[in-house]
């Protein structure tokens, strides 16, 4: 199978229909009203609170959410409208980063959830469709590249960043099925 960057707008928007199959599924229709509540929490208000953090740790990844508690629900207020209006995407990422239970992968999702025109989700599976890399974290400038790439692959077809993310994240899911077949795993 290629690679990511070689796929065509008709390959892209089957990754994004099988994305969007998820939705009809309970748990999947859960977090596509989750990720548009908070899109909506963030339009209106700007900034998050304790709970919307922690439901946003919970989205991306349910298994360490507790830690998200520990923050301060004014210092979470703070510190999310503080990033998001910064002009610069490595102090925005880095910022958010400095919460309690937030690295890349939570932070993007913030960012995504403020703007999916303009930010998609950083994920292992969307990371190995782009390089053929398997990556268990990600810093800053993993994060600068990959934004980079998925605004290129959205304007090329005409898509946004989190759609994109959203079909790399599918298409890498099968890349790894596959390789895992025909290396008998």
């Amino acid at each position: 199978m290629k690679l990511a960057k070689k796929l065509t707008k008709k390959e892209i928007d089957n990754c994004i229909k099988d994305y969007e199959q998820d939705w009809k599924t309970a748990e999947g229709l859960k977090d596509k009203v989750t990720f548009e509540k908070i899109h909506e929490a963030l339009l209106k208000n700007g900034f998050l609170d304790g709970e919307q953090l922690y439901q946003v740790a919970r989205w991306k990844t349910p298994r360490v959410s507790k830690i998200v508690k520990n923050n301060d629900n004014n210092m979470v207020k703070k510190v999310t409208a503080f990033a998001l209006q910064l002009p610069n995407e490595k102090y925005k990422i880095r910022i958010l980063c400095s919460l309690d239970g937030i690295g890349i992968p939570r932070a993007s999702t913030i960012l995504a959830m403020s703007d999916p025109e303009k930010y998609g989700v950083i994920d292992i599976n969307a990371w190995f469709a782009l390089t053929d890399e398997k990556r268990q974290g990600f810093g800053d400038n993993h994060w600068i590249w990959y934004l980079g790439q998925i605004r290129k692959l959205a304007k090329k077809h005409g898509k946004t960043p989190r759609q994109i993310d959203m079909a790399l994240m599918k298409y890498g899911q099968k890349l790894i099925k596959s390789r895992k077949k025909s290396h008998g795993d």
